[in-house]
């Protein structure tokens, strides 16, 4: 980690200062508690034995956060990327832990929660924090208090709720890249003191920067709007019911990628040979992959990339990016007496995306997938909490049920390879595969829960929890092939009306192609697989699974007294060592081929996987509260690792994605976050997190080279993907008062993290490095100046403000057929002005 090392001298200084007193440079200049609710009431961060990260409406304005993936890099072991294509969903990992896949067939390794109600899809989970109280990270498995059983962590969003005053704020920023965002949000009470609203209205747009140009049209733009209407209903003192109602949408176009040619890099690790698909488009295609691919990368400036998806093609539609989603959710809060308060959290959540995709970043159609319908899902979730105290106070308890329904009806996949419509032969289309599938899902889930804290002591604090969980998953699955006549122009020449292994060159009486949009599926009058089909006719699998699992915590937390306190200087002190356990139930996906020969990919099954983590932590405040310290050390033991990765079909090589359990993994580091007040005005805050992870079992099958069957091979040596070693921020602000013009506070940013694997099938391994995001630092300044209304804020900011062009994504699943990859670039550097208004109040 190269010229970083001057980032970790706050954190030092502050370490090894704390058995010394620093003298003390103003009175009145103290860190403020922070009220978390990670264990389901409010409680002080620094007296929660859990390693979390929060961040207030304060915090996330002077760091510049608008959206979750701005604070990538900013909480120890996160990382936040792009899922296994270029759409733009929120795929979050926590230490090693996370999930690429996006389908409804499993969830997220780590849970996000919206006023604790869970967002199951990755889809328009990308949360812009429009409406947001605050944002909190939990790290380490959480398996007793949260909905969903969740082993990397978790990652909590808080309304603004609606204030007893009329009152308001609005919001506007332009920058470069025409950067053109605006919100309004305004209070109105309803009935003095009983009933309360509030309606935000946002909307987020940006140019994109790498263009296609093909047709001239900006990928990786940013177009999202959002409304957000409250209410807040208080009927007598001891009941309160909010209402949130909000509804969000994307239109973008997906992330541009340029495309990586790895022929020579995999010839040198001794693989010279080209994979089946390429072998195929190269033999029949006036123009080589490798000559495709470089057109789009190395011949092209760096803002600039190609792909058959484009507004100029007959045959292919443009890309986009497309999410709807629509939730309402109830929550009723009941003092039932001065020791009992009951909680219900009913929510209903609709997600509908479309998302076409070219994995091969170039004008070649090498392989990709279109949405040719919105996938549709609804959520339903029911939670009940009854949050207590007895003992005289000694004992603290929080019992749960929870309820989940998820249905998806409309799952469509229209998928594509090795498409050429001139070839080397005369009046002949190449077409290696194209499939439509429709996928029904259906997931249920129970769970019961509790924690109980026990004061053994004024200074010891046992908690001990457990949660059971019970979940169903079931999914339905239809394929039909192409019908080939529906491909070209002319009349059909081909024996064959579908794509079989020996027939991939289709032959018409005149040359070109049709839209396809007209491509018909479901015709195979001559195929394998018993009685025909016919048009719109599938061939049909389903299959279920169901897992239940008991998952433990327990903890001790040691809270130092006075006569402790007053022998190391320090102002508060905890420390803790806690167990906890984690659990994600397995499911049902596509499998990579079709192996009992009925016409349709089989299914597969994969099971549950589990967490295991032991972490010793301490939380100080010292001299006089001007310094905070966090500190989390942790082991952890993963098990039956639902990985996601690629597998060739055994006919064309095509890479079908696949989930399987790689046996073992540990992860353990080090978490540091810091808080430095030196003076009246000037604050540190940062942190610094360490990642060791590791496989220690990983036999993945793939289908054996040499024909018929499957066979094992070892990945153990491949590293773990999404698990940065280093990661670390640092933001130094100072507050200029200076009366008659308000205040002045410039900040400035410096973020690091580390390279980032991103292959999926065993060939990235030997090419690792074009796989992997590179380490890079980044650095961010703002200058806020609030005037002396109190009212209103003005804020000049920069981003990349050395304007790094380094890849940000790495590793889109094309390497062991193509012999290529594709890179996404990090935003240029980016500057703009907010003003922000607030009015009304008191």
């Amino acid at each position: 980690m190269k010229n970083t090392w001057y980032l970790f001298l706050p954190v030092t200084l502050g370490l090894t200062g704390l058995a010394f007193s620093l003298p003390t440079q103003a009175e009145n200049l103290v860190l403020e508690e922070v009220v978390v609710t990670a264990r389901k009431r409010a409680e002080s961060l620094q007296e929660v034995p859990v390693a979390v990260t929060a961040f207030s409406t304060e915090t996330m304005e002077s760091l510049g956060i608008k959206n979750m993936h701005d604070i990538d890099g900013l909480v120890p072991g996160l990382n936040l990327g792009a899922g296994n294509g270029v759409k733009g969903d929120g795929n979050a990992y926590i230490r090693g832990v996370g999930q690429r896949e996006t389908r409804v067939t499993l969830d997220s390794g780590v849970g996000i929660y919206l006023d604790e109600v869970y967002i199951a899809r990755a889809s328009g989970a990308l949360l812009d924090a429009v409406e947001t109280e605050s944002i909190q990270v939990l790290r380490g498995p959480q398996g007793t208090l949260f909905g969903k059983n969740t082993t990397g962590g978790a990652i909590l969003y808080t309304s603004i709720k609606p204030s007893a005053e009329f009152s308001g704020t609005a919001k506007g920023t332009y920058g470069n890249l025409e950067r053109k965002d605006a919100s309004l949000a305004i209070d109105i009470p309803l009935i003095e003191d009983t009933l309360l609203s509030r309606l935000s209205l946002a909307t987020v747009n940006r140019d994109g920067y790498i263009e296609n140009n093909l047709d001239g049209t900006q990928y990786t733009d940013e177009d999202r709007n959002i409304i957000v209407g409250q209410l807040r209903w208080l009927p007598t003192d001891s009941l309160l019911v909010d209402l949130n109602l909000n509804h969000t949408k994307v239109d973008q176009k997906p992330i541009g990628q340029k495309c990586i040619w790895l022929g020579d890099e995999l010839t040198a690790a001794g693989f010279p040979n080209p994979g089946t698909l390429e072998g195929i488009y190269n033999a029949l295609s006036p123009i080589s992959v490798e000559e495709y691919c470089n057109r789009s990368g190395e011949d092209l400036p760096i803002d600039e990339f190609q792909s058959e998806q484009n507004s100029r093609s007959k045959i292919f539609y443009q890309g986009v990016y497309k999410v709807e989603t629509s939730m309402a959710a109830a929550t009723l809060s009941w003092e039932v007496n001065d020791r009992l308060q009951f909680k219900s959290i009913t929510a209903y959540r609709n997600t509908e995306q479309t998302a076409d995709e070219d994995l091969d970043g170039m004008a070649a159609v090498i392989i990709g997938r279109l949405s040719p319908e919105n996938n549709d899902t609804d959520q339903y979730t029911q939670e009940f909490q009854f949050i207590g105290d007895a003992l005289d106070d000694r004992l603290r308890y929080t019992l749960g049920l929870y309820g989940f329904y998820e249905e998806t009806n409309d799952d469509w996949l229209q998928d594509f390879a090795g498409y050429i419509e001139t070839t080397t032969a005369t009046n002949s289309i190449l077409l290696a595969r194209s499939n439509l599938t429709e996928r029904e899902t259906e997931n249920v889930a129970y769970a019961g829960f509790g924690q109980f804290d026990y004061n053994l002591s004024d200074n010891f604090i046992m908690t001990a929890g457990v949660r059971y969980t019970w979940e169903e998953r079931k999914t339905k699955y239809r394929e039909s092939k192409i019908y080939l006549p529906s491909i070209g122009q002319g009349d059909y020449l081909g024996e064959l009306d579908t794509i079989y292994a020996a027939n991939v060159l289709h032959p018409f009486s005149k040359p070109g192609g049709t839209s396809v949009t007209t491509w018909q599926y479901g015709f195979d009058p001559d195929g394998p697989g018993g009685e025909p089909f016919e048009v719109g006719a599938f061939g049909e699998l389903k299959d279920d699974r169901n897992d239940e699992d008991w998952s433990p915590m327990a903890s001790i937390k040691y809270i130092a007294t006075d006569s402790v306190l007053d022998t190391l200087h320090m102002d508060d002190a905890m420390t803790y060592l806690t167990y906890s356990s984690g659990f994600r139930s397995g499911g049902v996906a596509v499998g990579n081929g079709d192996f009992d020969s009925d016409g349709i990919i089989d299914l597969e099954n994969f099971k549950p996987e589990f967490v295991d983590m032991l972490e010793w932590g301490f939380k100080i405040d010292a001299f006089d509260r001007r310094l905070r310290t966090n500190v989390a050390i942790f082991y952890q033991q993963y098990k039956d690792i639902q990985l996601t990765t690629t597998r060739p079909d055994p006919t064309f090589g095509i890479p079908l994605p696949s989930i399987e359990n790689a046996g073992k993994a540990e992860m353990k580091g080090v978490e540091i976050e810091y808080t430095f007040l030196p003076t009246d005005n000037l604050r540190f805050m940062g942190s610094i997190a360490y990642l060791d992870a590791e496989f220690k079992e990983y036999l993945s099958e793939i289908p054996d080279p040499n024909g018929g069957g499957q066979i094992i091979i070892d990945r153990s040596d491949e590293p773990m993907p999404r698990a940065p070693k280093w990661t670390t921020y640092i933001a130094v602000d100072y507050n200029i008062n200076t009366g008659a013009v308000g205040t002045i506070t410039p900040t400035f940013l410096v973020r690091y993290i580390d390279e980032i694997y991103g292959g999926f099938d065993r060939p990235s391994f030997y090419v690792s490095d074009e796989v992997s995001i590179p380490a890079g630092t980044f650095y961010e300044t703002r200058l806020i100046w609030s005037l002396p209304d109190e009212r209103t804020t003005i804020t000049a900011w920069v981003k990349n403000l050395t304007d790094i062009d380094d890849h940000e994504q790495g590793g889109v699943p094309t390497v062991g057929v193509a012999r290529t990859t594709t890179q996404g670039y990090a935003l240029p550097r980016t500057y703009g002005i907010d003003l922000t208004y607030r009015f009304g109040g008191g």
